[in-house]
């Protein structure tokens, strides 16, 4: 399967800061959070308490195909990153 798009490592290591920066000044944005919400996304960002809750892909789509299981999952998962790695490269 080939992609159409050629992602170059700077670029994408740029617009990865640039999101994570994004995504970080609109959390604790003090204009738009009251102080209660600005400790509380604190507190999500640096806990260090387990999370109770699992998160897990339940069902994927590869090559047209329904996916499931959670072995197949992963490959599929693990296919598509390295062939972004093989792109990027």
């Amino acid at each position: 399967m080939k992609i159409g798009i050629k992602i170059t490592g700077k670029s994408t290591k740029k617009t990865a800061r640039e999101a994570e920066l994004s995504y970080y000044k609109e959390l604790f944005d003090c204009r738009k959070n009251s102080t209660k919400k600005l400790w509380a996304n604190l507190n999500k960002v640096c806990s260090f308490k387990k999370c109770n809750t699992s998160k897990s892909i339940r069902k994927l789509v590869i090559n047209n195909k329904e996916v499931t299981e959670p072995y197949d999952i992963s490959n599929g998962l693990n296919d598509f990153f390295l062939q972004i790695l093989v792109i990027t490269w």
